[in-house]
């Protein structure tokens, strides 16, 4: 088999085809045995070019149906035929899914719900990951896989456990926990004196006498402690990489030489994706769509985020998808079937943004089971020759070959990135846990940075913290980032600044202690002079501030006799007085509790500034041009609808755009420069066939991209 620079796979159920092995003859349907099965599956994922395979997530009682009695037979099969096949396989450790003769030995190894109330057995992920018995047998079973497959040739990687912390099961309401939590704060603070000092526990009376008094935060008539709560969600992290690390260790030991991953969930902030990844060798995503209708700037942020994650291991590091949704799935309110075209631009927008391959969840439809109406590749009836994702799996394989081709890629080009945008967890749940406002999250703000960077092509990547190093060339943001700037990182700040570099901050930012007290000095950025935040508050759904714009024909390149512009903002909003020229306002607030005070402030520092929004832009074509226009921003390509992205792209030096138009129209892209050389254009036609689509490159301020397409172009430097 030929390998591809976007490699494609599948999640498959060696477990699940005893109970679904139906075949086709001239009789009808009948049930065939493993091995014939099994055959007639791998002949199928050899059609559409797959390159691996995931397995075993949830086989526990598969291969262990009685305590310590073992039976093997069904994987060591499906690893000969992937061997046959050429095909890798991942293999998972099993313990999302226990088996019901491990409850019947232990029945207090089912977790706890936040009202007290016992989670029955019946589903999965039904397990409290610190009662000593489950951990015990946890080890073991993973423990047994790895001995009995770790060395097996087609065996390159290893998933542990599945979707940690997924359907509330991060939060933690055991005995156990609560043992464990006062260890955990105990360690943290010391003295009991210096816990209440960090909960405020003067508030409602809640100052305790000794740790034995700690409470978990379980359901109570109004709002739970908030610094407790910040406490345990950290708490439960930690408890979550231990039990992660416990099976990765086993896994290393008896297995050398394959990589660990874990699939982590779409749009899930529960546990911190920053500390869940770092034991692991290689990042892995479950790429699920949480919204009724695909949304591809979230996930452009959940893909970018992974690339981050990636990142931070090792620059040029990519991601995996483990699992990748098929058109329509069972779990939403109404399982709606999306185009199946969109199959081939999630992959087109993955590859763009850092993933390595694609898994497609499932092989199989099920015939049974809680998910039995959930798509797959292969369809419930037999007498379908090729399913509609089967052929779309082959035209997207058929896709990166070409794109290979006309490029001369050997592997796929990494993002250009000249923005980083810090997307800390712990920040995010200080906003949450005292949030002040539903129309208010982190995670729409990082949404109206997606669109904004990606409608002007500039590259950004997420990083966790202020970086120790950054390059003057590049863009610190600091979208709402809840906590004070330490000194250390306020010459961090500094000296990028005093170098050229920019920062940018958004409303919320540096307004908390890190203990999830409010600060007394907020705003304090590079330092603490120059202003003070008088008021903030949060904007109704139906309030929108107006800012006007009284800008510097040097600062923005407005001409005289211009009318002066006007931003919009939304969510919330800041009103920030100022007490010396430190800072210069460059807009303010035109209506609204706030009118007259400055809307978006710069600071000039060394060769580079700060500039703060003391509100939430609409990331609109006003504040679009108002960017790109300002020379904030160095813009080459720029698309006029936030569902087409450029995402600038480089590889050896050679710079390249990738751009996903969305929509189900042409669209424009605008050029600033006339520097594009060559490209190419992807999409599917009605019979689900790839398309190689015309580019014309030679108009001198515009050209036109395809209605659902995926373009890559080649620029000169």
């Amino acid at each position: 088999m030929n390998k591809n620079i976007f490699k494609f796979g599948v999640a498959y159920y060696p477990d699940y085809v005893q109970s679904q092995s139906w075949m086709l003859n001239k009789k009808g349907a009948y049930r065939a045995g493993l091995k014939e099965r099994m055959a007639f599956d791998f002949e199928r994922m050899k059609r559409c070019h797959v390159e691996e395979i995931r397995i075993g997530e949830f086989s526990w009682s598969t291969i262990e149906p009685s305590p310590l009695k073992f039976d093997t037979e069904t994987f060591d099969l499906c690893l000969e035929f992937a061997e046959k096949n050429s095909i890798e396989v991942i293999m998972c450790t099993p313990t999302a899914t226990p088996p019901k003769w491990l409850f019947d030995l232990y029945p207090d190894i089912l977790p706890l719900r936040a009202d007290g109330s016992k989670v029955h057995w019946g589903s999965r992920r039904h397990y409290d990951p610190l009662h000593p018995k489950f951990k015990e047998h946890a080890d073991r079973i993973s423990e047994f896989y790895a001995k009995t497959w770790g060395q097996h040739p087609q065996v390159v990687g290893w998933q542990i456990d599945n979707e940690l912390g997924h359907h509330g099961s991060s939060s933690l309401y055991t005995v156990k926990a609560k043992d464990a939590f006062i260890d955990f704060l105990r360690e943290k603070y010391g003295s009991i004196e210096s816990l209440n000092q960090n909960w405020f526990a003067c508030f409602w009376s809640q100052a305790l006498r000794c740790y034995d008094e700690v409470e978990l935060p379980l359901a109570t008539w109004a709002d739970i402690n908030p610094h407790l709560q910040a406490d345990f969600r950290e708490f439960c992290t930690a408890v979550f990489r231990d039990f992660q690390k416990s099976q990765i260790d086993i896994v290393n030991k008896h297995s050398p030489g394959r990589y660990v991953t874990h699939n982590l969930i779409s749009n899930f902030y529960e546990l911190c994706p920053w500390e869940m990844t770092k034991d692991l060798d290689i990042v892995g995503f479950d790429h699920y769509q949480d919204d009724p209708l695909p949304n591809p700037t979230r996930s452009l942020v959940n893909f970018s985020l992974m690339s981050g994650l990636a990142h931070e291991k090792e620059p040029g590091k990519r991601f995996k998808i483990l699992e990748q949704q098929p058109v329509q799935v069972n779990w939403q309110q109404i399982n709606r079937r999306f185009q199946l075209d969109w199959l081939l631009l999630w992959a087109s927008q993955s590859s763009m943004l850092g993933a390595s391959s694609m898994d497609y969840f499932s092989f199989q439809k099920f015939y049974g089971g809680a998910e039995q109406y959930h798509d797959g590749l292969l369809s419930h009836d037999l007498r379908n020759p090729e399913s509609s994702q089967e052929r779309v799996m082959a035209s997207s394989y058929t896709m990166f070959s070409k794109l290979s081709q006309t490029f001369g890629f050997h592997s796929l080009p990494d993002m250009d990135s000249t923005v980083l945008i810090v997307h800390s967890t712990k920040s995010l749940w200080s906003h949450r846990i005292c949030a002040q406002s539903s129309d208010y999250d982190s995670v729409y703000q990082l949404d109206d940075l997606a669109k904004l960077f990606s409608q002007l092509g500039v590259g950004f990547r997420f990083v966790e913290m202020i970086p120790y190093h950054l390059d003057p060339k590049q863009i610190l943001v600091l979208p709402g980032y809840a906590f004070e700037i330490t000194s250390e990182e306020q010459l961090r700040l500094r000296n990028h600044a005093k170098s050229g570099g920019q920062i940018w901050t958004f409303p919320r930012t540096a307004m908390k202690q890190v203990n999830n007290h409010m600060s007394p000095l907020p705003l304090s950025i590079l330092d603490r002079e120059g202003l003070y935040l008088a008021d903030f508050g949060a904007l109704g759904p139906e309030e929108q501030e107006s800012i006007e714009l009284g800008l510097s024909e040097m600062h923005f390149g407005n001409k005289a006799g211009d009318k002066t512009p006007t931003l919009s903002g939304y969510r919330w909003a800041e009103k920030i007085k100022l007490t010396s020229d430190i800072f210069k306002p460059l807009g303010s607030f035109g209506e609204g509790l706030y009118k007259g005070s400055p809307a978006i402030l710069e600071r000039q520092h060394g060769k580079g500034r700060h500039i703060h929004f003391a509100f939430c832009p609409v990331v609109n074509q006003a504040f679009l041009s108002w960017i790109s226009e300002s020379g904030t921003l160095k813009v080459f390509l720029k698309s006029s609808s936030p569902d087409v992205h450029i995402y600038p792209l480089i590889q050896n030096g050679q710079k390249l755009y990738g751009i996903m138009n969305f929509t189900d129209s042409k669209q424009i892209v605008s050029i600033s420069e006339q520097k594009v050389t060559s490209g190419v254009s992807f999409s599917l036609n009605q019979d689900l066939e790839l398309d190689e689509l015309s580019l014309d490159l030679t108009k001198p301020h515009f050209f036109e991209v395809e209605k659902r397409s995926a373009t890559w172009i080649r620029v000169n430097a």
